[in-house]
């Protein structure tokens, strides 16, 4: 069976690990193959498919102009209220609060309003997404629909399973040269400014240690001249091959997530997986994704005094407590396993076929002519 990805690209690597089991039952159809109205086509020739909708900000990202925009919402609008007349089921995942690029935002809602209305199955990965989404479209964080839906991890996506044991065994030696990570997409809601103001030349002077800053985007080159004056920080403002970001994780001393807006963090995930240790804001994405081992280096967010002790906890524990750490996210992130969410999604989608099928053949008509509810 199709299940049309929309609006998300086969190049998204949280996608390829939800089809970590359902190649044989499920079809991927992304939005380089088709998208809304071939799913609609597929409802209109009798084909039973499934919709599942995420990131809906794709929906406009090819968008420049405002008028273009609404435009663009009435026939999504109106390609969603067909599918869904049609009898077609609805998956929408929460993933971000608002989209990374505040453009188009009020559009971004109308469809999120929307998806959410007609929706069979409104997946969240963490109990602050049924909030958010109460408060964005009037949902209830207890409505039926509602499902919890873990991120998966990244167990064998970006390194063989086997290579992240390997490069955890004892004796384990602390990594050589001591540096504070922060990683990812520079955007201005990652708050690597406040890393850098918090961990201060003073902080890492005192500390014998340096900070790394790795990732592309725009803001990495503005934040770069902010502070062009530290020379104990590293810029590395550019792709970072997938093959080189685990060792990159576990070389750090720990990896920074100073997020100002957060509601799934798969970095974080990935940190998890590969081995590394989290410093992050004690909101409640962090709290309820991380095991209450290695919530001690969680700190009151915008308290530069509470980042500083939390990094400081993580530069001082011993080769023996780094590597507990270490293996302590491994073993969390391991709940999480692909192979795990892939068969969890399954079963919804599984549940939803049949409805769907179900659906189908009510409204075929009998060998009399009349149509079998008519019975």
């Amino acid at each position: 069976m199709k299940v049309f990805m929309c609006p998300v690209s086969q190049k998204s690597l949280y996608v390829k690990l939800l089809l970590h089991k359902l190649g044989e039952r499920y079809t991927p159809v992304f939005r380089e193959q088709a998208g809304l109205p071939e799913a609609v086509g597929c409802l209109n020739a009798g084909e039973t498919v499934l919709l599942h909708v995420q990131w809906e900000e794709f929906f406009f990202d090819k968008i420049t102009t405002p008028e273009l925009a609404d435009e663009r919402l009435k026939q999504v609008t109106s390609l969603l209220r067909q599918f869904h007349a049609l009898g077609g089921s609805i998956i929408l995942t929460i993933h971000n609060e608002l989209p990374h690029v505040p453009r188009y935002v009020d559009h971004f809602i109308a469809v999120r309003r929307l998806v959410t209305e007609l929706a069979s199955k409104i997946l969240i990965h963490n109990r602050a997404a049924a909030k958010l989404l109460q408060t964005q479209t009037g949902v209830a964080v207890d409505d039926p629909r509602m499902t919890y839906l873990s991120h998966p991890s990244y167990a064998g996506m970006y390194e063989a399973e086997s290579e992240t044991a390997t490069a955890l065994q004892e004796p384990y030696k602390l990594p050589a040269e001591r540096f504070v990570l922060g990683f990812g997409t520079m955007r201005a809601q990652k708050g690597f400014d406040f890393m850098l103001d918090a961990l201060g030349r003073d902080f890492t002077r005192a500390h014998e240690c340096t900070i790394r800053i790795a990732g592309q985007g725009a803001a990495g080159a503005t934040w770069k001249r902010q502070f062009a004056s530290r020379e104990d920080v590293s810029w590395d403002l550019c792709y970072v091959a997938r093959d080189d970001v685990p060792t990159l994780f576990r070389s750090a001393s720990c990896l920074m997530l100073p997020y100002t807006r957060v509601l799934t963090s798969g970095v974080a995930m990935l940190a998890l997986t590969v081995g590394g240790i989290i410093v992050a804001p004690a909101v409640p994405t962090f709290v309820e994704l991380l095991p209450e081992s290695l919530q001690r280096y969680l700190y009151s967010p915008d308290e530069p005094s509470d980042a500083q002790r939390a990094v400081s906890e993580v530069l001082k524990l011993t080769p023996e407590g780094s590597l507990q750490r270490r293996l302590q996210g491994i073993a969390h992130a391991a709940k999480f396993h692909p192979a795990v969410i892939s068969e969890q999604l399954g079963n919804i989608y599984d549940d939803l076929r049949k409805k769907g099928e179900r659906s189908l053949n009510a409204d075929e008509p009998s060998n009399d002519g009349r149509n079998r509810d008519d019975h």
